[in-house]
């Protein structure tokens, strides 16, 4: 049996295992490093950008998972941005991680991190998206459907759509995990020089299948399913919103200033209209900072079998650093446009003063 592998760039390289990839080989993307420490001078920003990105998305994470009483804990809408503000606070401590690697350039940390590393990531990201898809299903229920007892989301129902997003996410995530594996393989031509690769390696067999499968069930579920429910949502929501303001500017009108039931009604609308701009935010925060991703997925896949090895490591890292950057952005986002979040911060801070001025 024969195993060399030949670098055809610092991103790509070409791997020939009889056991493994067949007579012929395969190509195989680099993903996180670039081999042989072929420094550009940009992993030290990487490096700096993953660092920092865990330290906010740790401080304001904690923040927003802090600020939410018991009172606020008991609505359904809080506990799916409590699960995702656990998810991105989750998703941001890989950081670290990913800037060691940059900086070395050689994948060091074993097969149990490259195991679970991206396969991580993809879990964290998929139960962000969808819990704030579940916040725009539990949006369109309580606008569009006010008043239907037979369409809502109890308390407990919401504790387990949560549970079944995780369990989903584990379950259909579980191919990367599986399958990112450490290449560690003598270089051709050169004496004692091992390449160190956390890669998705799959079976030569199966590896088409496989591989679109995997990124096809990917795709679908953290990114095109999602954010069309959320869109759909979203649209359903700001139709009635608008019918309902004519509704109440006509009758406020033909009645004068008034005080009345419109008014309270009026008030109330203008409360969810904020809420669903601030979840239409959060979509399209979502949308800037996974599409580079899920756009540059496909194209290493297609690069792999079409053997046109064009995309850089930095892209995916880039695309990678947008997509933890998201978990910076969702807490400002919605800490700073929902006022109960704002008050309860305040009131902590104030209390935490109080205790410091008064030792």
């Amino acid at each position: 049996m024969t195993q060399d592998c030949c670098f055809i760039n610092p991103s790509y390289f070409f791997f020939t295992d009889s056991e493994h990839s067949g007579r012929n080989g395969s190509y195989y993307f680099t993903y996180f490093t670039q081999y042989g420490n072929a420094t550009t001078g940009t992993e030290y920003y990487e490096a700096v950008f993953f660092i920092t990105n865990c330290i906010l998305s740790s401080i304001l994470n904690s923040l927003i998972l802090l600020s939410m009483t018991n009172h606020d804990r008991r609505i359904v809408c809080n506990v799916f941005i409590l699960n995702m503000a656990v998810a991105d606070l989750l998703y941001g401590l890989i950081g670290p991680i990913l800037a060691v690697v940059r900086i070395q350039g050689d994948w060091n940390l074993g097969h149990v991190m490259c195991h679970l590393v991206f396969y991580l990531q993809s879990i964290c990201g998929c139960a962000v998206c969808w819990s704030i898809a579940a916040v725009s299903i539990d949006r369109y229920i309580h606008i569009v459907h006010p008043m239907s007892v037979h369409i809502t989301i109890s308390l407990h129902q919401a504790g387990n759509i949560i549970a079944i997003i995780w369990f989903l996410s584990v379950v259909l995530m579980s191919p990367i995990g599986i399958f990112f594996q450490v290449v560690e393989r003598p270089v051709a031509h050169s004496h004692n020089q091992t390449a160190h690769v956390c890669t998705l390696f799959w079976p030569h067999d199966y590896l088409y299948t496989l591989s679109t499968t995997t990124l096809t069930v990917t795709s679908f579920f953290i990114f095109v399913l999602p954010v069309g429910l959320m869109t759909w949502c979203y649209c359903r929501c700001a139709t009635k919103m608008r019918s309902i303001r004519k509704l109440i500017t006509s009758s406020l009108d033909s009645i004068g200033s008034q005080p009345s039931v419109l008014e309270i009604k009026r008030r109330r609308s203008m409360r969810e209209y904020r809420v669903i701009r601030t979840f239409m935010v959060l979509l399209i925060v979502y949308l800037v900072a996974w599409g580079p991703l899920f756009s540059v997925l496909p194209i290493v896949v297609i690069d792999l079998y079409s053997h046109t090895t064009l995309m850089p490591s930095e892209a995916f890292v880039w695309a990678l650093a947008l997509a933890q950057f998201n978990a910076v952005v969702n807490p400002v986002v919605y800490g700073l446009s929902m006022r109960n979040v704002r008050t309860n911060l305040l009131q902590r801070f104030r209390s935490v003063c109080q205790r410091v001025s008064a030792h």
